[in-house]
């Protein structure tokens, strides 16, 4: 009976050496992913300085994990990537200026389309970086209707385009309209007055948000 005892003692010690064995053996498993050699701003080129390759446990490495430099090329980062970071696909995008106008963003914001003509745009003095104020007029206005507004205050400019859709420069006819980044609800309130009437856009002056500092106690 107590030979039994032992050898059913001795199935589970080794079972339990297997079990013990191969859960360890998993961290002993390593790959080379490539990582952050430093913080990366979004929008920055992934160039080969600023990764670096690192040996970590299998377990650990992300299942879209960029392994090789090569697979780099041309390619930039959608969002930050912090300094020890796996650099991995999703995080990616191919240069162009989709991919800058994405990064531009804030996450309250979105990029809204607002067409405009010429002469409802400054003349076309409007630039990309550029801050405007959108006016709304309704139609019919000068009865007893709807009267005008300020629609949004200090909307920065992502892109000024043609009718054609394409980037419109001063000199050339046909503006398109502007892009501008806003949040939802400047965007729905932007989409409204253009149902509803004219939309005006005014250049803001450089120092959009700065506040004058207050004259030092015992001066006028």
């Amino acid at each position: 009976m107590n030979r039994r005892y032992w050898i059913i003692a001795l199935v589970l010690a080794l079972l339990t050496a297997l079990l013990v064995h191969r859960y360890l053996s998993q961290f002993g498993r390593t790959g080379r992913v490539l990582i952050a050699a430093r913080d990366i701003e979004a929008g920055t080129r992934l160039l080969p300085e600023l990764v670096r390759e690192a040996e970590i446990p299998a377990k650990a490495i992300h299942p879209r994990a960029v392994r090789r430099r090569d697979e780099l090329s041309g390619l930039y980062a959608l969002t930050p990537v912090y300094v020890g970071q796996q650099i991995i696909a999703p995080m990616l995008s191919r240069g162009d200026d989709h991919i800058q106008l994405l990064t531009s963003l804030a996450p309250e914001q979105r990029a809204v389309m607002i067409p405009v003509a010429i002469s409802r745009a400054v003349g076309g003095l409007v630039r990309v970086g550029d801050y405007v104020d959108v006016l709304f007029v309704p139609a019919g206005y000068g009865g007893a209707g709807e009267p005008a507004l300020v629609v949004c205050r200090d909307l920065r400019v992502l892109a000024v385009l043609g009718e054609d859709g394409g980037k419109w420069s001063p000199g050339r006819t046909g503006l398109g309209g502007v892009v501008a980044a806003a949040t939802i609800d400047e965007c729905l309130a932007i989409a409204t007055a253009l149902e509803r009437g004219s939309v005006f856009l005014v250049l803001s002056g450089f120092l959009v948000g700065y506040s004058a500092p207050s004259a030092p106690e015992g001066l006028p």
